[in-house]
């Protein structure tokens, strides 16, 4: 739904932080979806959503230290 995307990454002690900005039509108002749902997951709420300035969104989160494993065996 966008034609631009922007994502910058920081680690920090608190983990990593992804700042994601786009030009799409941004946050509508609707209910939580599968998005939101996995971003509570991974962050353990710690993620916003909002409208970025001059249109579409802007969307932070932080990914704590060891909340995604890397030894997933199906």
């Amino acid at each position: 739904h966008a034609s631009a995307v922007s994502v910058a990454a920081r680690e920090t002690p608190e983990g990593l932080t992804l700042h994601i900005v786009d030009d799409g039509y941004g946050p509508t108002g609707g209910g939580k979806g599968l998005g939101s749902a996995l971003f509570d997951l991974w962050t353990a709420g710690r993620w916003s959503l909002s409208s970025a300035a001059g249109g579409g969104g802007e969307t932070t989160l932080t990914i704590p230290p060891g909340s995604l494993r890397s030894d997933y065996q199906e």
